[in-house]
């Protein structure tokens, strides 16, 4: 079974002040390429992320961006432009999808939801290869959180979907299979700057060392 990884960091992040896919602890590497490798840990065989559109991204970030594609180039993560950049997340799926044709499961998370782990990977990997067909996310206090799995038996419905409401809408009458998980914080989200300096460890604006 080969597993591909999607860690979607494509949106302009005007409520955080800076593109999210920058977020990182203070002093640390951004947080994108730490998720990308709990990916790879868990199982991914190769990992993917989509980045916003360079006419997007405020000019005082675009250098920083720069330097983020060169350090994800040395990580061997791919990283695309969302093609379908005005449908948010799903845009990003659908891009990956329509890239990797030979994959059979596809793993993804926002890079505002930064709790994925290793070891959370590989659950969902577990449960989908117990469940063949079927898609697969945490769940805690019966609430589901990411990353969400998506196995090839579901890649159509995806990719056709045409309404709002994004991939758990489009999932929506197709079998979805639920890990209990017991940290809370598979469903959060940091999308705002007090959500980020609330983080431990806190989040802020990588500053390329």
């Amino acid at each position: 079974m080969r597993v591909a990884g999607l860690v979607a960091a494509a949106g302009a992040s005007s409520r955080m002040g800076f593109p999210k896919a920058l977020l990182a602890p203070r002093g640390g590497p951004p947080l994108l390429l730490s998720l990308a490798r709990a990916f790879r840990e868990g199982g991914a065989e190769t990992v993917f992320t989509t980045l916003p559109p360079d006419d997007v991204v405020a000019s005082p970030h675009r250098p920083t961006l720069m330097a983020l594609r060169r350090a994800l180039d040395d990580a061997d993560v791919i990283a695309l432009h969302n093609e379908d950049w005005e449908s948010g997340l799903i845009g990003s799926v659908r891009t990956v999808l329509r890239r990797a044709p030979d994959v059979d499961v596809l793993v993804f998370t926002p890079v505002d939801a930064p709790a994925c782990t290793p070891s959370l990977v590989r659950a969902l990997i577990q449960e989908a290869t117990r469940h063949t067909g079927h898609a697969a996310h945490p769940l805690h206090d019966a609430r589901p959180g990411h990353p969400l799995l998506l196995p090839r038996a579901l890649f159509a419905p995806v990719l056709a979907f045409t309404s709002e409401g994004g991939v758990r809408a489009a999932l929506s009458g197709h079998p979805v299979r639920g890990v209990a998980w017991e940290d809370a914080r598979v469903l959060a989200s940091v999308d705002v700057p007090s959500a980020a300096e609330a983080w431990d460890p806190p989040l802020t604006c990588w500053q390329p060392g």
